[in-house]
């Protein structure tokens, strides 16, 4: 068998039938779908098993929720295709999309195949369709892919780099290392999952194909979004990032590394004092004083940012953490009125 697709699905009875019919209609005819289940709650196993009634290549396996990083896994543990594509239930899919990644991957000698992918609103209008800035058409052997793919890990020009859904995977190479999702990891498994592959890929190619369909799907709803323990996982990164860079030895911009997590901790402060009703000052104390974060107030140049970032960073930088504090918790007023 070629391919083995791989859909995580919980609670997603609004878009699965589109997706799963986007994957039914592909080009490609010899590959299975492994649809798992993962403990729904709505009609998502019913949608899944008419599917697999009608279809012999539409696999069903039902598990309790454990998230989709475990739904993956069980999907990986499960999988009997030459190669791995992931896609999520509530995205869809270009009828050409597999065909043409799979005749690169059986045409070269590569770990995976990575290809491009587009951000679609919930009426199949195109957000945003950014050229990957990868060398297409071309093996890329350990050195290109340090260059290449590992380095975007340190920058802000990583459109399509660490998503699983745009790449198909070879089996025989997830297997040789063991390679599973983190689920340990309740959000950016696949940045890190994609990071320790192309660390033991041995070639790798990229195809300036756009197959694949992101749906934004109402995703700014702060009250679903917040995680309490979000910014100990930002600072956890950023510092596994400089401790692996040790080896890599890349000459780091931290006006692009750190950027992103300036505004994603700024980001999670707004969500905090929003969704945590009286959020006392020493907690917002506790994470503007972090050394993380200090740390790339630092090195990271004010003009990366809007005018209430560089303010409150500069009060930050001079020891005004109650004035800064107050000005977090005016900016969250004013940002939760303006979703409301």
């Amino acid at each position: 068998m070629d391919l083995s697709i791989i859909i995580p699905v919980y609670n997603a009875e609004k878009y699965l039938e589109k997706c799963l019919l986007s994957i039914q209609n592909q080009l490609l005819q010899n590959f299975e779908v492994i649809m798992v289940n993962d403990g729904s709650l709505d009609n998502s196993e019913i949608i899944c098993r008419n599917f697999a009634k009608k279809d012999k290549r539409f696999r069903l396996l039902t598990i309790e929720n454990s998230g989709p990083a475990h739904a993956r896994n069980v999907g990986i543990a499960a999988a009997r295709g030459e190669f791995i594509g992931f896609v999520d239930s509530d995205d869809f899919i270009e009828p050409e999309m597999y065909e043409s990644l799979m005749q690169y991957a059986q045409s070269f000698p590569v770990d995976m195949v990575i290809g491009g992918l587009r951000y679609i609103d919930e009426n199949g209008q195109i957000i945003k369709e950014m050229k990957m800035d990868i060398p297409f058409g071309k093996v890329m052997n350990k050195k290109e892919i340090e260059e290449n793919l590992l380095k975007k890990y340190y920058g802000n020009n990583n459109y399509g780099v660490f998503s699983l859904c745009n790449k198909i995977y070879k089996k025989q190479f997830l297997d040789k290392y063991n390679f599973r999702i983190d689920e340990g990891r309740v959000r950016a498994e696949d940045y890190w999952f994609n990071l320790n592959v192309y660390r033991a890929a041995a070639l790798i190619m990229a195809v300036d194909i756009y197959g694949y369909n992101y749906v934004q799907v109402n995703r700014q709803s702060v009250m679903r979004a917040f995680r309490a323990n979000q910014f100990e996982l930002f600072c956890k990164t950023r510092t596994e990032l400089l401790e692996l860079n040790e080896d890599f030895g890349f000459t780091i911009d931290y006006n692009a590394f750190d950027a992103g997590f300036i505004q994603e901790t700024v980001s999670f402060i707004i969500q905090m004092i929003n969704v945590q009703k009286g959020v006392q000052y020493s907690t917002i104390k506790k994470i503007i004083t972090h050394p993380c974060y200090a740390d790339a107030i630092e090195k990271c140049s004010d003009r990366m940012f809007s005018v209430q970032i560089r303010v409150i960073n500069r009060c930050i930088k001079n020891k005004l953490y109650f004035v800064a504090y107050i000005l977090f918790r005016s900016w969250a007023l004013k940002y939760y009125k303006m979703i409301l």
